[in-house]
């Protein structure tokens, strides 16, 4: 591919066990930071952050371990956007994206006010019938963390059968952890913004996650070029494959970096043919 062209604008990725191995303190490898410099060289690229942790928890995570730039954009509690301003290389500081933090608040305050039942109800199930954690969450009424995978699988089908009495709010989760959210603000909507107000076309958006809270972002009508390590849950793996996406063989940040030289190196994730009825979900309860 001629170095003029770039196939992709916008990468969007995971943290923990998409762009970090989960648990490493190690620094982190330069081979990304090294290949998105050459990849802007001609025409910027934008990168995203886009995770399940609060804000100072993931820009303290990037600086101490030595993130030789720090992303454009960090997209933190699957929903929240914060756009860096000044200095790539140490001294930037992030700031909320426009208004689009603003009326997630509101969106979130008026759809969470009048179902107390449900909080009680929630909170009667894990004290109960499972041996979860109820923990503060920033980001929901009610955080939770599961006793172990089995648990959690199991508090999902709860949870899924509940609130379809409640239209609107959604259960976001990651292994044994759980949040409460709207439908209107995740991983994908928040992505699709930022790069909808930058004016780049899906078609130069790439997403990459592992599991089940990064499924809004892992979707075609979003990101032109979608993409899961190999470490990723066999539920997301089977999403990207359906959607004609990548499926790396290397795990983590390894897997993902092998996903976007495929892509740079003129290989394009060509999109098969999606099965008759399938279609990415774009919302909840549709």
């Amino acid at each position: 591919m001629p170095p003029s062209i770039s196939p992709v604008r916008f990468i969007s990725t995971d943290y923990d066990g998409t762009f970090s191995r989960p648990g490493s303190q190690e620094p982190y490898q330069p081979h990304f930071f090294d290949r998105l410099r050459e990849w802007s060289r001609h025409k910027r690229v934008y990168w995203a952050v886009n995770t399940g942790r609060n804000l100072a928890g993931v820009e303290t995570e990037l600086r101490r371990r030595g993130a030789p730039f720090m992303p454009d954009f960090l997209i933190t509690i699957e929903r929240e956007v914060h756009e860096r301003q000044g200095d790539a290389f140490g001294c930037g500081t992030y700031r909320p994206w426009g208004d689009w933090n603003e009326r997630c608040a509101d969106a979130h305050q008026t759809l969470y006010a009048g179902v107390d039942s449900l909080w009680r109800e929630v909170r009667r199930y894990l004290e109960h019938d499972t041996r979860a954690t109820i923990i503060a969450d920033p980001g929901s009424p009610i955080g939770m963390i599961a006793y172990d995978e089995a648990e959690a699988a199991r508090i999902v089908q709860f949870m899924t059968d509940l609130l379809k009495n409640y239209p609107g709010i959604t259960l976001v989760h990651n292994s044994i952890y759980f949040r409460f959210s709207h439908c209107d603000y995740n991983k994908g909507t928040a992505m699709h913004a930022v790069a909808n107000a930058l004016q780049i076309p899906v078609a130069e958006v790439f997403a990459a996650g592992d599991h089940s809270n990064d499924i809004p972002m892992l979707n075609t009508q979003y990101a032109g070029h979608i993409a899961c390590p190999a470490n990723a849950t066999d539920e997301v793996k089977g999403l990207v494959q359906r959607q004609g996406g990548y499926i790396a063989t290397a795990s983590n940040g390894e897997g993902t970096l092998e996903a976007l030289e495929n892509i740079f190196s003129g290989n394009s994730l060509q999109r098969k043919a999606k099965p008759d009825g399938f279609t990415p979900q774009t919302a909840c309860h549709a």
